[in-house]
């Protein structure tokens, strides 16, 4: 796996999005620090920046600048407090690239901590803390050629590809941990029986009573608020009875284009007329297929 300036990135990222002073956490170069200081009222802020890449046979350094500060009080009566502040969280970002479990960077050395004034922003001071942090390298085997390289690469048990694939991203753990459990949930699923216990039954291919049914085992009728979708793909008429007074506004089928007729007691029906309560509603389709129907009562 190649370590780049963006795992780095997101590794110090880490440590300021759980940090529980630290509000605001950018990573660009250091021109654009006051921008993002006058930016927003959230401090104090670590702002990260690149100062230079020594490559070098087993491992890369990176050498970055860290910015901690936070605004002070008009008449300074926090300075001192601010200053401290500021300054501990970057030796609490020193200990967490040293210490941490990460296997992946490193300090090279210890780091100090040096006063930030208000050269470039009112009422904004800090620490800032110049740091070389060592990251493995990589080889030639992990270089991403579009395809074989131009002369054979001893050792190199890979394949090249120009686009992604699964022997490519066979490596990448979070990938390959979400397809498998993407994987057990669809064998969970396969060959499930819905409980239909504490629901309407359907039988005669006419439903009775209040429509608070959520599945049927033929035609299925699903109540969300002001939303039906009915189901009619083993039987395409259905039969329910109106709970109350109501209007069918419109209707669209949602899997398979089918002609749909609605009638009210037998009659055909009109969108946008009133059906009188415990009036026979029925739905026909001439394929199978799912409809939403779009009422208001």
């Amino acid at each position: 796996m190649v370590t780049s300036y963006i795992s780095l990135i997101q590794f110090i990222e880490s440590f300021a999005s759980n940090h529980l002073q630290v509000q605001r956490f950018q990573a660009e170069f250091e021109d654009q620090m006051p921008n993002f200081a006058t930016d927003g009222e959230a401090f104090p802020v670590l702002f990260m920046s690149p100062v230079s890449t020594e490559f070098g046979e087993f491992a890369d350094k990176y050498t970055v600048n860290f910015f901690c500060y936070a605004q002070i009080q008009k008449d300074r009566s926090d300075v001192n407090n601010v200053f401290s502040d500021t300054q501990l969280i970057l030796n609490d970002l020193k200990k967490f690239i040293k210490d941490s479990e990460n296997v992946m960077f490193g300090i090279e050395a210890d780091a100090n901590s040096i006063p930030m004034r208000e050269i470039t922003m009112d009422y904004v001071i800090g620490n800032t803390m110049t740091v070389t942090i060592d990251v493995d390298t990589y080889t030639i085997c992990d270089i991403p050629f579009s395809d074989a390289p131009i002369y054979p690469v001893l050792g190199c048990d890979i394949t090249y590809a120009r686009f992604l694939t699964c022997e490519t991203l066979g490596d990448c753990g979070t990938f390959t941990e979400a397809v498998d459990n993407l994987q057990e949930q669809i064998n969970a699923l396969s060959g499930a029986t819905p409980d239909l216990s504490g629901y309407l039954p359907l039988s005669g291919g006419t439903l009775t009573g209040p429509l608070v049914g959520t599945s049927f085992s033929a035609s299925t009728l699903f109540v969300t608020n002001e939303n039906w979708t009915i189901e009619l793909m083993d039987a395409q008429t259905l039969d329910f009875y109106a709970p109350y007074n109501m209007v069918i506004q419109s209707y669209n089928t949602i899997l398979s284009a089918s002609t749909i007729a609605l009638f009210d007691d037998d009659v055909a029906y009109t969108t946008g007329n009133t059906i009188i309560s415990g009036s026979k509603i029925t739905v026909s389709a001439s394929t199978a297929t799912v409809i939403n129907l779009n009422t208001t009562h």
